[in-house]
């Protein structure tokens, strides 16, 4: 594991901006960026009515939006990232 860059913890310390000059931070932000915007797109999508649940509404997305004042969209993908890549790390 490499150590933080001192410019970056200055800067995550003072002003809460993460700064990363690796060139494979690029890629995984640019990765992340993605996966987020193809559920949000897809969330979108269901309320809308364009897709439609195959396991008959009993889904935890249906769950979501079915109390849209409670459950943002921005909430809703966070917590679809949290399902789909929890246990990464230790399978």
């Amino acid at each position: 594991m490499r150590s933080a860059n001192p410019i970056s913890l200055l800067f995550l310390t003072l002003f809460n901006i993460e700064l990363d000059f690796h060139w494979s931070s690029k890629v995984v932000y640019e990765n992340c960026r993605r996966v987020r915007q193809f559920v949000m797109d897809y969330v979108l999508e269901r309320k809308a009515g364009k897709n439609k649940s195959e396991v008959h509404n009993v889904d935890m997305l249906s769950l979501f939006l079915e109390s849209p004042d409670i459950f943002t969209d921005i909430f809703i993908v966070n917590e679809l990232m949290d399902f789909f890549f929890a246990g990464t790390l230790t399978t």
